[in-house]
């Protein structure tokens, strides 16, 4: 059965309509294509304004349309927020622009775990500090005074109270504030928050929004990198190290941890939407 294209009362010789038919029920589908991005000579898959409803989205999927649809967003692909093309480094938003903001907020986290974790053993930590007073207190006239071994002033017992404690209060303190507000303590203080940043997607599936809110399976396995890299000792130091420094050349501004959980840590207030008159009335 020939496929009927009609234009729909639209003078653009780029954009037309067809009528397909979907179990019986005849539903509409546009042909043609969105628009290249600067210094594209296609447009990427991607959701883009929708041609038959402007307050809907559909998917691109490099070829064709598809019969995906959405809640529209006013973001197009190959463009940001912050509108940097394609493969451009980000500044302001993300990577250079807030590096050191993201430093500062992971030593206050750290610190606030430290502290928190030092109210909840303060028992354990009181006992290991009067051994050490008795031992000063033992060796002040002994010349030269002998090396202190660890040992004598903690148990294996009260090693792994401390660790269990500093390390669960770390994934509770993610997993809570994540979840609840898309960003620490820290975070919060210096003006930064956490999206979603998938490292892929199936075709078809909508690419998260920065103002949705993180799934349970994005801030566990988030926060448990995070936990690892902070408490996971002088090896791990190094690859604390690294993901610490890595927003600053990365393309798209993430940390190891970003990576690896899908996130990124970006600029609270730079998600700026453009306005409805900077978008397209329609696509060819």
């Amino acid at each position: 059965m020939p496929i009927p294209i009609r234009p729909r009362g639209d003078s653009s010789p780029n954009v037309c309509w067809r009528e397909v038919a979907d179990s019986g029920v005849m539903s509409e589908m546009p042909i043609g294509s969105p628009p290249a991005p600067p210094g594209r000579h296609a447009a990427p898959t991607g959701w883009y304004p929708d041609p038959l409803d402007a307050a809907r989205e559909r998917y691109w999927d490099g070829w064709q349309w598809s019969s995906q649809t959405r809640e529209g967003s006013g973001v197009r692909p190959g463009h940001t927020a912050a509108g940097r093309n394609p493969g451009q480094r980000p500044t302001g938003a993300t990577g250079k622009g807030i590096w050191w903001r993201r430093v500062g907020a992971t030593v206050i986290d750290v610190v606030v775990v430290q502290l928190a974790s030092m109210l909840v053993c303060w028992s354990v930590l009181s006992s290991i500090a009067a051994r050490i007073d008795d031992w000063m207190v033992a060796n002040a006239g002994t010349q030269p005074m002998p090396m202190p071994d660890a040992a004598q002033f903690i148990t294996v017992e009260e090693q792994l109270i401390l660790t269990g404690v500093t390390v669960g209060l770390s994934l509770a303190y993610g997993i809570w504030l994540l979840r609840t507000r898309s960003a620490t303590w820290g975070q919060r203080l210096f003006g930064l928050r956490v999206i979603a940043k998938p490292r892929w997607l199936r075709p078809g599936a909508p690419e998260p929004k920065p103002t949705d809110k993180l799934g349970w399976g994005t801030v566990i396995h988030r926060s448990i990198l995070w936990t690892l890299l902070v408490n996971g000792g002088a090896v791990i130091w190094v690859l604390l190290l690294y993901s610490v420094l890595r927003p600053l050349w990365d393309k798209d501004g993430q940390a190891f941890h970003d990576t690896l959980s899908g996130t990124a840590v970006v600029a609270a207030t730079a998600e700026a939407r453009p306005a409805a008159s900077e978008l397209p009335s329609r696509l060819g």
